[in-house]
């Protein structure tokens, strides 16, 4: 009966080392992949030392078989990342890796950073840690486009290649955020975003005040005698002001990171909002060639009190006392009666 016990712990003891052994040949194993080519270093394959489980010496592939990136580690740090330009690798006959992007502090710093989203991939690309500009490759079926999105002096330009007479600019005028469509030289639409305790509004606008998601926001809408106005491109122009928070754009470095960031958080850019709850209407009229009110309704507020005001032809018709709650109402049944 000794005899047997022993045999059973022998049998055991063998077996917790063998899973031992195995678990640190795991840990500390050696790959070889050849299912990538890089440009600058044509290999049949490429080695990669995993130490304590992970990445330590070497190339390792990073995302799945239609998109991926490769690390380079030295002594455990990434040094280098190798990528891909999505619209040049379209009518490639073979993926290539032939872009070379540098690591510092376990961040791209100088070279092209890819996220993968939904129905297409972010290129965002640094120089010295400064994001210098940045592109989205949108992908459907049977349909393909690049949105690219840079700085140039005191304008943010966005532009795509479906449509090249067209782009977007966005700049500070008169301390407000514009957004204009232009074809070539000629401004088609302009958007600028409007603040709620304003006395004065864009001349010849159709302005919109609401407050979404408990952010308050203003847009006064301009439109140009030309009406061919870029579907694409007029889609930019609004989801900008649908989903900037302009108070908190201080300058353009923070509001061209912040379009970055958002496309990645919001998986898109030009996208169908989800609201979490509807926006509330706060006022919805157009201005003259002075920027004074000339039709519309206007629901003013504060914590005291709160009034509306019905516009015709540049005069007050209508003002009563209401709450935001109750303006809801009666800004629907004004709309429908107009």
């Amino acid at each position: 009966m000794q005899n047997i016990i022993q045999k059973v712990l022998i049998s055991i003891l063998f077996t917790l080392l063998y899973q031992y052994s195995t678990a640190q040949q795991m840990k500390d194993s050696i790959i070889n992949d050849n299912s990538f080519k890089i440009k600058e270093l044509p290999q049949n394959s490429y080695q990669g030392v995993f130490k304590n489980g992970k990445p330590y010496e070497g190339y390792f592939k990073k995302g799945d078989r239609e998109f991926y990136t490769v690390d380079f580690y030295e002594k455990g740090i990434p040094k280098y990342q190798y990528s891909m330009d999505i619209l040049e690798q379209m009518s490639a006959t073979e993926f290539v890796l032939n872009i070379k992007s540098t690591y510092k502090e376990g961040k791209i710093y100088n070279g092209s950073e890819l996220t993968l989203i939904k129905d297409g991939i972010l290129s965002k690309q640094f120089n010295n840690g400064e994001l210098e500009h940045f592109m989205l490759d949108v992908f459907a079926v049977h349909y393909y486009n690049r949105l690219t999105f840079k700085k140039q002096k005191d304008t943010i330009l966005i532009s795509n290649l479906q449509e090249k007479d067209y782009h977007v600019a966005l700049f500070v005028q008169n301390e407000r955020w514009i957004a204009q469509l232009r074809h070539q030289d000629n401004v088609l639409f302009q958007q600028e975003n409007v603040s709620h305790s304003a006395t004065q509004f864009p001349k010849n606008s159709l302005v919109r005040l609401y407050i979404e998601d408990t952010i308050e926001r203003g847009i006064a809408y301009q439109i140009s005698d030309n009406k061919n106005v870029s579907t694409t491109e007029a889609r930019i122009n609004e989801e900008i002001f649908n989903t900037l928070d302009f108070s908190k754009l201080i300058d353009y470095d923070t509001a061209f990171n912040t379009l970055a960031e958002t496309i990645i958080e919001n998986q898109g850019f030009v996208t169908e909002k989800n609201y979490k709850n509807p926006p509330t209407i706060i006022a919805y009229f157009e201005t003259d060639d002075k920027g004074a009110i000339i039709d519309g309704i206007r629901c003013i507020h504060n914590k005291e009190r709160s009034t509306y005001q019905i516009y015709k032809a540049g005069k007050v018709t209508k003002e009563d006392s209401t709450t935001i709650i109750a303006f809801q109402e009666i800004f629907s049944n004004y709309i429908r009666t107009q």
